[in-house]
């Protein structure tokens, strides 16, 4: 009688927990995303010395969605270090934190995983376009052996949305030129400092760098820094700020008024720049 009664309860909790998996999936995760994945394994660099092959997406890994990589290090005598730079989810700058270092005659699985809950915070719920650069260079050394840029559409092409952040009133355009736009969202003034949040758009074909450079808070010179490389036609949340350390030994504690320096450029050659914007702006948060 127990046993059937065990057996019992325990098929109950099969079916409730079937019921409400998808909305478990949905406080835990956000919308479930159950539209067919169309990526096909691709591989993205293949020479003498190593190979970088993606074999799948996941669209419902634990800690975001994943891209499955396959690494293989052909060498007899070399220790490799891959990483990503350059990433994009639907156009905005994300950070995945991918990094391997792989051994001589080696070959590892690994995931780059675009962050659910940061995604979130930029109202980001499903990837339709990943950009990601891969390099491959040698431990402890200047040698690359290879840097190759791809763009993935995990839905296809046609069905890729490209980022686009809702304007608010308060919103300050600072700069809008042929090349990018620049506006300040907003100011967080919190327990531990004060922060001037920034959306950038690189509206060109190069690669752009935007660096904030010496600042003044309330006249009183301080440093900060802030600096972002967007590739050509993405987009970018930049954020620079103050510790309540350092406002408080200068006697700061209301912010009134902030100056800063504000470059944008662009490489020429390998040590020439041409700056499109090189400014200072005021703001009075």
């Amino acid at each position: 009688m127990h046993k059937t009664k065990r057996i019992f309860m325990a098929v109950s909790s099969i079916f409730l927990l079937s019921s409400c998996s998808s909305e478990l999936l949905k406080n835990l995760f956000g919308n479930v995303d159950d539209d067919p994945i169309t990526f096909s394994e691709t591989t993205i660099i293949d020479n003498d010395e190593c190979a970088i092959t993606i074999t799948e997406i996941d669209p419902h890994y634990i800690y975001g969605q994943s891209i499955k990589v396959n690494i293989e290090n052909k060498t007899t005598d070399k220790k490799f270090v891959v990483y990503t730079n350059n990433e994009y989810a639907n156009g905005l700058s994300v950070n995945t934190d991918f990094y391997e270092e792989i051994g001589e005659e080696r070959s590892i699985y690994s995931h780059i995983v675009f962050d659910r809950s940061e995604l979130r915070k930029y109202g980001v719920t499903k990837i339709t376009d990943i950009e990601l650069e891969f390099y491959v260079g040698v431990y402890n050394s200047a040698e690359t052996i290879a840097r190759e840029t791809v763009h993935i559409y995990p839905y296809g092409e046609e069905n890729a949305i490209r980022y686009k952040r809702e304007s608010s009133d308060t919103d300050n355009v600072i700069i809008d030129n042929e090349f990018a736009e620049v506006t300040i969202t907003g100011y967080r003034d919190y327990s531990w400092g004060f922060e001037v949040n920034m959306f950038l758009e690189n509206k060109s074909e190069k690669e752009l760098l935007f660096n904030v450079g010496d600042s003044r808070v309330n006249g009183i010179k301080m440093e900060t820094t802030g600096l972002q490389y967007i590739v050509p036609g993405n987009l970018s949340y930049l954020t620079f700020g103050w510790s309540c350390f350092d406002l408080l030994k200068l006697g700061i504690t209301d912010i009134t008024q902030i100056e800063f320096e504000f470059e944008i450029r662009y490489k020429i050659e390998s040590f020439f720049d041409y700056y499109i914007v090189k400014e200072t702006f005021t703001l009075n948060p």
